[in-house]
Parts: structure tokens; sequence; C-alpha cells
């Protein structure tokens, strides 16, 4: 099953339009609240915990400290999506009139292990990186 997860919409005019496209599109819409910013991205994803791929390719979370007063920019997780799919919902955001979501990212066997707080941190570092180049 698609699902996403969102974080600090729920104060914007789209959290609403954003729910109105997963319902259109038959995905999951999952909004993290900061009492859940420490659990890991598969426990956010109701996710079983034994016999996943992150399992058998388990990779450390970066080692980082981002306090949630820091956590003030939005950010989508999607997970379970094809490219097809993808590019579908992307389009449906346009189409809403959603603006681009800068810290957004796809849910891999890579990073299913790490803390939401984890995922931030770096989505946040490597979009300021980007920006600066």
């Amino acid at each position: 099953m698609k699902k996403i997860l969102v974080y600090k919409l729920e104060d914007t005019p789209f959290e609403s339009l954003l729910r109105k496209l997963a319902e259109e599109q038959n995905v999951l819409y999952i909004q993290v609240d900061k009492t859940e910013l420490r659990n890991e991205l598969r426990e956010l994803l109701r996710i079983p915990v034994a016999g996943t791929d992150a399992d058998a390719v388990f990779s450390p979370a970066p080692d980082v400290w981002i306090h949630r007063r820091d956590m003030v920019e939005p950010l989508l997780l999607l997970y379970g999506f094809s490219n097809e799919e993808m590019e579908e919902f992307f389009d449906g955001m346009k189409r809403y009139g959603i603006p681009r979501i800068r810290l957004t990212a796809m849910a891999t066997a890579h990073n299913l292990r790490w803390s939401f707080r984890a995922l931030y941190q770096e989505l946040r570092t490597e979009a300021d990186s980007m920006a600066r180049a």
C-alpha cells in the first residue's frame, strides 16, 4: 500500500488539499506528531518490525541531534510508490496548487530504520547544500 508521512503541514492551507489528493489516489496519509520524532520510519509507516528489507540492509542513521524547535520546515516522505505513481502524485500536487515541499524523499530499505529526526536532518542538510551550490 502506498503511504505518505507528512510533517508540519497542519497549519497551512495545503494540508486539506494533500489529504484530498492522497484519498483520491488511494494513499494512506500519516501525519507525524512532534512526540514521534524519535520513532523509526518503519514504525511511523506501520511496517512490521521483523522480516523487512530494512533488517537485511540495516544502515545506521546519521549521528545527529536536532531539537524539534529547529524542525519547522514541512517534510513529505513517500513509501510504496512506483516511479509512475510518484510522478502521478506530484502531478496531482501541481494540479491542486500545492507548492513543492523542499524536504521530500522516498522511504527505502536504507533509511527505514532511521529515526524521523535523523531523516529530517539529513534532508535539510542535503537541501541546504544544493541551495548553496
